[in-house]
């Protein structure tokens, strides 16, 4: 893989500043920062997330269900546009959480959707147009606020052990998307590219693709049960990261350590960041959580007995990593701050972001409830998902509280 990154440089300056402030190494090529410290809000000026708005139900009219919630937008109204495959479409809500409308279903015309499980990915391509990926049937559903629909015939990936896409990001102009697909795996291997991901531009005018990244794909683990090879991802494996902002810059990078490459719209290499305080032990406690809360763990009843056995002695024989991964979230918010996600184990009740800012300034942490799925951040507000004990999906909106210090 080719990242653009140059294999040497000369550094030029290099600044010593006070605890919180980053160190910037400036390169012939792109600059370094090293973030360290508390960060530079205060106690008094820390930001924090809190309750603003729920929208869901169990048993309450269509409108106010959701079957699963896969992605979620906002536009510059703040209407809240919320992707649900299982109802074959998007719900939209006003700021206040009030239902507006819905649009797509299920057919084979425009602006319906076959198999709800082609349904992959949701983008607001302006202010007017908003569009829906249907992997199967190799369209890009384009929602207009008047109710018309039309498709823009689109192939991305392909079947079997293929590129599949996986989730789709808005760009900041109106006529390209990101779309992010994975490769799946065979026991043995069968091709090429197996296990790998890669991150896809879209240009919707002309229905093209060029390939931005490829990178590695999940840690996994094989387990041969009886004469059955399985594969598993692994508990704490490491995996690479990335999100768009809203100039065009995109920040990626692998949670095996905390450096994070920033880049413009085509990939070219604007700037590094690196912490090195970043170096969290597991604990046996620790891994026992992790081993009953595993999706094919001893907690789950949803898969036969056999398949639960072997994930039980898969588990057993894993020879787990000594720390955990640096990060498992990176999110550039609507004002082009990032936010990066700490791991942590079942039941501690919060995950901490640290907030950088558009100059990768380390502001400080700010903590969001565990459980909660992170889809869109804006200067005021966090949305994303939740889901209860009842499998019931609900979208959440946490209002940032930034205290006004003089």
């Amino acid at each position: 893989m080719r990242y653009l990154l140059p294999l040497t440089f000369v550094i030029a300056v290099v600044s010593c500043t006070p605890d919180g402030w980053p160190r910037t190494e400036s390169s012939s090529a792109f600059d370094i920062v090293t973030a360290e410290g508390s960060g530079l809000w205060s106690a008094e000026e820390s930001w924090r997330a809190v309750d603003h708005l729920r929208i869901g139900q169990q048993n309450g009219p269509t409108e106010y269900t959701f079957v699963w919630i896969q992605a979620i937008e906002v536009d510059g109204e703040g209407r809240i546009y919320v992707l649900d495959p299982g109802s074959y479409g998007v719900k939209v809500y006003s700021a206040g959480g009030n239902f507006v409308h819905a649009f797509g279903r299920q057919g084979g015309g425009p602006g319906e959707f076959a198999n709800k499980w082609g349904i992959v990915g949701l983008v607001l391509l302006d202010e007017d147009r908003v569009g829906v990926y249907d992997f199967l049937m190799k369209k890009l559903a384009v929602f207009a606020p008047n109710g018309k629909t039309s498709s823009v015939p689109l192939s991305v990936g392909r079947r079997p052990l293929g590129q599949t896409p996986v989730s789709l990001t808005t760009f900041p102009d109106a006529e390209h998307f990101l779309v992010h697909t994975i490769q799946g795996f065979s026991v043995p291997r069968q091709q090429d590219g197996e296990n790998s991901q890669m991150l896809m531009r879209i240009d919707v005018r002309q229905a093209v693709s060029d390939t931005l990244f490829t990178f590695p794909g999940i840690e996994a683990t094989t387990y041969v049960d009886g004469r059955r090879p399985l594969v598993f991802p692994k508990p704490l494996g490491r995996s690479w990261r990335w999100s768009a902002g809203p100039g065009g810059q995109i920040a990626f990078g692998s949670s095996a350590s905390y450096e994070i490459t920033i880049t413009d719209a085509n990939g070219k290499p604007i700037s590094t960041l690196k912490r090195h305080d970043i170096d969290r032990r597991v604990t046996d406690d620790e891994k026992a959580l992790l081993a009953a809360a595993y999706p094919w763990g001893d907690g789950t009843d949803a898969f036969e007995p056999d398949l639960k056995r072997a994930a039980e002695n898969a588990l057993a024989a894993l020879e787990w990593p000594d720390t955990w991964p640096a990060f498992d979230r990176l999110v550039f918010d609507t004002a082009g701050r990032l936010w990066v996600r700490l791991p942590i184990p079942p039941g501690v009740g919060s995950h901490d972001w640290h907030v950088y800012d558009v100059d990768l300034d380390f502001l400080g942490v700010v903590s969001t409830p565990e459980g909660f799925e992170v889809f869109k951040i804006t200067d005021q507000f966090i949305y994303g998902r939740e889901v209860d004990d009842l499998d019931v999906h609900n979208v959440v909106v946490l209002r940032i509280e930034k205290p006004e210090v003089e």
